[in-house]
Protein backbone atom coordinates (compact mmCIF):
# COMPACT_ATOMS: atom_id res chain seq x y z
CA UNK A 1 0.00 0.00 0.00
CA UNK A 2 3.29 2.59 0.47
CA UNK A 3 3.67 1.95 -3.33
CA UNK A 4 0.22 2.51 -4.11
CA UNK A 5 0.20 4.94 -7.02
CA UNK A 6 2.99 2.25 -8.18
CA UNK A 7 0.85 -1.14 -8.32
CA UNK A 8 -2.52 -0.06 -8.38
CA UNK A 9 -2.44 2.55 -10.38
CA UNK A 10 -6.36 3.75 -10.46
CA UNK A 11 -6.79 1.36 -7.43
CA UNK A 12 -6.76 -1.34 -10.04
CA UNK A 13 -4.50 -4.56 -9.29
CA UNK A 14 -3.49 -5.93 -12.50
CA UNK A 15 -2.28 -9.64 -12.62
CA UNK A 16 -0.31 -10.70 -15.72
CA UNK A 17 -0.10 -14.60 -15.90
CA UNK A 18 1.24 -16.86 -18.51
CA UNK A 19 0.63 -20.54 -18.41
CA UNK A 20 1.27 -23.74 -20.40
CA UNK A 21 -0.80 -27.42 -21.08
CA UNK A 22 1.73 -30.40 -20.25
CA UNK A 23 1.09 -33.17 -22.22
CA UNK A 24 2.87 -36.26 -20.32
CA UNK A 25 4.83 -33.78 -17.98
CA UNK A 26 3.40 -32.44 -14.54
CA UNK A 27 4.78 -28.97 -13.62
CA UNK A 28 4.74 -29.43 -10.28
CA UNK A 29 6.74 -25.93 -9.03
CA UNK A 30 6.75 -22.47 -9.67
CA UNK A 31 9.66 -21.89 -12.18
CA UNK A 32 9.83 -18.76 -12.35
CA UNK A 33 8.38 -15.39 -10.67
CA UNK A 34 8.54 -11.66 -10.81
CA UNK A 35 7.64 -8.31 -8.81
CA UNK A 36 6.86 -5.22 -10.67
CA UNK A 37 4.66 -3.38 -13.08
CA UNK A 38 3.79 -5.18 -16.58
CA UNK A 39 5.85 -2.25 -18.36
CA UNK A 40 8.97 -3.74 -16.26
CA UNK A 41 8.50 -7.36 -17.54
CA UNK A 42 7.87 -6.33 -21.08
CA UNK A 43 10.93 -3.89 -20.68
CA UNK A 44 13.25 -6.93 -20.24
CA UNK A 45 11.59 -10.08 -22.26
CA UNK A 46 14.22 -12.08 -21.65
CA UNK A 47 14.54 -12.50 -17.88
CA UNK A 48 10.74 -13.07 -17.61
CA UNK A 49 8.96 -16.82 -18.00
CA UNK A 50 11.39 -19.27 -19.10
CA UNK A 51 8.84 -22.16 -18.56
CA UNK A 52 9.10 -22.89 -21.93
CA UNK A 53 12.59 -23.71 -22.38
CA UNK A 54 12.88 -25.28 -19.33
CA UNK A 55 9.71 -27.83 -20.13
CA UNK A 56 11.17 -28.71 -23.15
CA UNK A 57 15.44 -29.40 -21.42
CA UNK A 58 12.98 -31.74 -18.88
CA UNK A 59 11.22 -33.32 -21.68
CA UNK A 60 14.55 -34.02 -23.76
CA UNK A 61 15.96 -35.73 -20.54
CA UNK A 62 12.87 -37.76 -19.52
CA UNK A 63 12.94 -38.94 -23.49
CA UNK A 64 16.72 -39.92 -22.78
CA UNK A 65 16.71 -41.42 -19.93
CA UNK A 66 14.04 -43.74 -21.36
CA UNK A 67 15.45 -44.56 -25.15
CA UNK A 68 19.17 -45.16 -22.87
CA UNK A 69 17.03 -47.52 -20.52
CA UNK A 70 15.58 -49.07 -23.95
CA UNK A 71 19.27 -49.33 -25.32
CA UNK A 72 20.35 -51.47 -21.57
CA UNK A 73 16.91 -53.32 -20.98
CA UNK A 74 16.69 -54.40 -24.67
CA UNK A 75 20.61 -54.88 -25.25
CA UNK A 76 20.37 -53.23 -28.75
CA UNK A 77 24.10 -52.84 -30.47
CA UNK A 78 25.36 -54.10 -27.29
CA UNK A 79 29.69 -55.05 -27.95
CA UNK A 80 30.38 -56.46 -24.34
CA UNK A 81 28.53 -59.18 -21.52
CA UNK A 82 29.02 -58.58 -17.73
CA UNK A 83 28.80 -62.81 -16.49
CA UNK A 84 27.88 -63.21 -12.45
CA UNK A 85 27.60 -66.89 -11.59
CA UNK A 86 24.12 -66.64 -12.59
CA UNK A 87 23.32 -64.28 -15.32
CA UNK A 88 24.34 -62.66 -18.17
CA UNK A 89 23.32 -58.48 -18.78
CA UNK A 90 24.70 -57.26 -22.07
CA UNK A 91 26.43 -53.94 -22.43
CA UNK A 92 27.75 -50.96 -24.29
CA UNK A 93 31.25 -50.15 -23.12
CA UNK A 94 31.26 -46.83 -24.11
CA UNK A 95 28.67 -45.81 -21.70
CA UNK A 96 30.25 -47.88 -18.60
CA UNK A 97 33.59 -46.10 -19.51
CA UNK A 98 31.90 -42.84 -19.62
CA UNK A 99 29.91 -43.33 -16.56
CA UNK A 100 32.88 -45.40 -14.23
CA UNK A 101 36.56 -45.16 -13.92
CA UNK A 102 37.07 -48.63 -13.42
CA UNK A 103 34.93 -49.88 -16.83
CA UNK A 104 36.64 -46.79 -18.27
CA UNK A 105 40.12 -48.70 -16.96
CA UNK A 106 38.97 -52.28 -18.12
CA UNK A 107 38.19 -51.51 -21.83
CA UNK A 108 40.71 -48.77 -22.22
CA UNK A 109 43.81 -50.11 -20.72
CA UNK A 110 46.11 -52.88 -21.52
CA UNK A 111 43.89 -55.27 -18.92
CA UNK A 112 42.59 -58.48 -20.04
CA UNK A 113 38.58 -56.99 -20.86
CA UNK A 114 40.08 -54.42 -23.42
CA UNK A 115 39.79 -57.09 -25.76
CA UNK A 116 37.41 -58.97 -24.62
CA UNK A 117 34.01 -59.43 -25.12
CA UNK A 118 32.64 -61.08 -21.69
CA UNK A 119 33.60 -59.69 -18.33
CA UNK A 120 33.63 -62.10 -15.53
CA UNK A 121 31.57 -59.81 -12.31
CA UNK A 122 32.30 -61.92 -9.40
CA UNK A 123 32.25 -59.60 -6.09
CA UNK A 124 28.35 -58.76 -7.00
CA UNK A 125 24.86 -60.27 -6.61
CA UNK A 126 22.58 -60.25 -9.85
CA UNK A 127 20.27 -57.62 -8.70
CA UNK A 128 22.68 -55.36 -7.54
CA UNK A 129 24.57 -55.27 -10.77
CA UNK A 130 21.43 -55.33 -13.02
CA UNK A 131 20.52 -52.14 -10.59
CA UNK A 132 24.12 -50.43 -11.03
CA UNK A 133 23.73 -51.04 -14.81
CA UNK A 134 20.31 -49.28 -14.75
CA UNK A 135 22.21 -46.46 -13.25
CA UNK A 136 24.64 -45.88 -15.38
CA UNK A 137 21.93 -45.71 -18.83
CA UNK A 138 19.82 -43.40 -16.63
CA UNK A 139 21.27 -41.86 -13.97
CA UNK A 140 18.47 -43.31 -11.79
CA UNK A 141 18.08 -45.09 -8.93
CA UNK A 142 14.48 -46.53 -7.51
CA UNK A 143 13.12 -48.63 -4.94
CA UNK A 144 15.62 -48.49 -2.56
CA UNK A 145 16.01 -50.50 0.61
CA UNK A 146 18.14 -50.62 2.78
CA UNK A 147 19.87 -54.12 1.71
CA UNK A 148 20.18 -53.06 -1.46
CA UNK A 149 21.20 -49.41 -0.67
CA UNK A 150 24.11 -51.06 1.14
CA UNK A 151 25.22 -53.02 -1.49
CA UNK A 152 24.54 -50.64 -4.32
CA UNK A 153 26.75 -48.37 -2.00
CA UNK A 154 29.63 -51.00 -2.07
CA UNK A 155 29.42 -51.52 -5.65
CA UNK A 156 29.22 -48.11 -6.70
CA UNK A 157 32.34 -47.57 -4.11
CA UNK A 158 34.79 -50.44 -5.65
CA UNK A 159 33.75 -49.56 -9.56
CA UNK A 160 34.19 -45.69 -8.76
CA UNK A 161 30.61 -44.01 -9.43
CA UNK A 162 30.55 -41.16 -6.69
CA UNK A 163 26.79 -40.16 -7.74
CA UNK A 164 25.85 -43.43 -7.11
CA UNK A 165 27.53 -43.10 -4.17
CA UNK A 166 26.19 -40.26 -2.95
CA UNK A 167 22.62 -41.28 -3.31
CA UNK A 168 23.10 -44.65 -1.46
CA UNK A 169 24.95 -42.80 1.50
CA UNK A 170 21.93 -40.41 1.50
CA UNK A 171 19.61 -43.04 2.09
CA UNK A 172 21.20 -44.92 4.86
CA UNK A 173 21.99 -41.92 6.64
CA UNK A 174 18.12 -40.37 6.67
CA UNK A 175 17.06 -44.37 7.59
CA UNK A 176 19.69 -44.97 10.28
CA UNK A 177 18.36 -46.42 13.51
CA UNK A 178 19.75 -47.91 16.92
CA UNK A 179 19.77 -51.03 15.16
CA UNK A 180 21.97 -50.70 12.17
CA UNK A 181 23.98 -47.51 13.42
CA UNK A 182 26.80 -49.46 13.62
CA UNK A 183 26.79 -51.68 10.10
CA UNK A 184 27.22 -48.47 8.74
CA UNK A 185 29.85 -47.01 11.01
CA UNK A 186 32.07 -50.16 9.90
CA UNK A 187 30.96 -49.28 6.66
CA UNK A 188 31.89 -45.87 6.13
CA UNK A 189 35.12 -46.59 7.75
CA UNK A 190 35.84 -49.28 5.25
CA UNK A 191 35.09 -47.33 2.80
CA UNK A 192 36.97 -44.33 4.08
CA UNK A 193 33.93 -42.33 3.48
CA UNK A 194 34.74 -39.05 6.08
CA UNK A 195 31.06 -37.87 5.33
CA UNK A 196 28.62 -40.86 6.29
CA UNK A 197 31.19 -41.76 9.32
CA UNK A 198 31.24 -38.42 10.95
CA UNK A 199 26.62 -38.56 10.44
CA UNK A 200 26.90 -41.87 11.53
CA UNK A 201 28.88 -41.23 14.73
CA UNK A 202 26.61 -37.93 15.35
CA UNK A 203 23.50 -40.52 15.30
CA UNK A 204 25.21 -42.74 17.82
CA UNK A 205 26.17 -40.34 20.56
CA UNK A 206 22.51 -39.01 20.27
CA UNK A 207 21.66 -42.43 20.92
CA UNK A 208 24.49 -43.58 22.83
CA UNK A 209 22.54 -45.36 25.81
CA UNK A 210 20.95 -47.46 23.62
CA UNK A 211 23.90 -48.17 21.01
CA UNK A 212 26.39 -48.81 23.32
CA UNK A 213 24.68 -51.63 24.97
CA UNK A 214 23.85 -53.40 22.24
CA UNK A 215 25.59 -56.54 20.35
CA UNK A 216 26.69 -54.71 17.30
CA UNK A 217 28.89 -52.07 19.45
CA UNK A 218 30.23 -55.38 21.24
CA UNK A 219 30.82 -56.18 17.82
CA UNK A 220 32.71 -53.32 16.72
CA UNK A 221 34.06 -53.32 19.86
CA UNK A 222 35.91 -56.73 19.57
CA UNK A 223 37.30 -56.43 16.30
CA UNK A 224 37.70 -52.79 15.62
CA UNK A 225 38.98 -51.51 18.89
CA UNK A 226 40.03 -48.32 17.16
CA UNK A 227 37.05 -47.21 15.44
CA UNK A 228 34.85 -47.71 18.74
CA UNK A 229 37.62 -46.07 20.62
CA UNK A 230 37.62 -42.69 18.11
CA UNK A 231 33.49 -42.61 18.44
CA UNK A 232 33.58 -42.79 22.13
CA UNK A 233 36.30 -39.94 22.36
CA UNK A 234 34.16 -37.80 20.50
CA UNK A 235 31.75 -37.83 23.17
CA UNK A 236 34.25 -35.76 25.51
CA UNK A 237 35.58 -33.25 23.26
Amino acid sequence: MANQSLYLPGDVLTLRCESAIATGINMEKVEKFYFGRCCDWQSNPTDVFCVEDEEHLSLSTRVLQENLKFLYSDGLLSDAILKTKTATFPVHKNILAARSLVFKAMFLNDLKEKDSDCVDIEDINDNTLNRMLQYLYTAVVKDLQWESAVDLYEAADKYQIPTLKDKCSSFLQCNLTPSNACEILYLSDLHQDGNLKTCVQNFILKHDRDIFNSSGWNHIMENNPKLAAQTMHLKFK
